[in-house]
């Protein structure tokens, strides 16, 4: 697998590279833009001054392991948010370990976590979106920097896309299409289906998401498929 990693003044190392590789979204609905237009390279930003952030790119070739995540087995402190919410949108008998493996990949587990675009907490929610979840929702009703919180409205949007991907499919390609349209809107996976359709591809296969995502996000495209493939590297670490 190939890393990219970010030295840069103002990014923790890790969540640096973490946004090269799966740049947060911007509104994560369909017919919208997901990615923030910007490039890696010199950021400015206004706050009555320009504040320049310099990043450098340096992408190391390395074989990643489950090993690496083990790590993680000892974080616990919001494995019962996790278990809790993925019972109550998901049911019993669903590995909350999911979703858990999901956050790792936002954020680190991380609840003050930020986003260059304004994703926040351990779920990297849009203050957007997380209003309007907390609209819908007849029980989230904190502060998205809470970790209950944004844990449990994590989660509820998964369940919102877990709806829409309910055609006959493998499991693990109905989880790969919930984690992808996470990362990428839903509007764009459901654009790169149809592109299947023309290509003589199964529609309801990852691997020919995998295929088509190119001709809808252009380059964002490896970032959402090596989100969705860092979830289950880390999924396969958790106990």
């Amino acid at each position: 697998m190939i890393y990219a990693v970010i030295v840069t003044l103002e990014f923790d190392l890790y969540k640096a590279r973490l946004w090269v590789r799966s740049r947060r979204l911007l509104l994560r609905e369909p017919g919208t833009t997901d990615f923030p237009a910007d490039e890696c390279g010199a950021k400015t930003l206004k706050n009555g001054m320009a504040k320049y952030f310099c990043l450098a790119l340096i992408f190391v070739c390395t074989h990643a392991s489950a090993e690496d995540f083990e790590r993680y087995n000892e974080v616990t402190q919001y494995d019962h948010f996790f278990s809790k919410y993925s019972k109550r949108n998901f049911g019993p008998n669903f590995d909350w370990r999911y979703f858990k493996a999901q956050a790792i990949a936002e954020s680190r587990l991380r609840k003050d976590a930020q986003s260059q675009v304004g994703a926040v907490g351990i779920m990297q929610i849009m203050p957007r979106t997380y209003a309007e979840i907390v609209e819908r929702s007849r029980y989230i009703k904190g502060s998205d920097t809470n970790p209950q919180w944004n844990i449990a409205a994590g989660i509820y949007y998964n369940r919102s896309i877990w709806k829409i991907f309910a055609a006959e499919r493998p499991f693990q390609d109905r989880l790969d299409f919930m984690f992808g349209a996470y990362n990428a809107g839903k509007g764009n996976i459901l654009r790169a289906q149809r592109h299947t359709m023309i290509t003589d591809l199964n529609p309801n296969l990852w691997a020919s998401i995998e295929e088509t995502l190119p001709r809808v996000t252009g380059k964002h495209s490896k970032e959402t498929i090596a989100y969705v493939d860092t979830i289950k590297e880390v999924k396969s670490a958790l106990k």
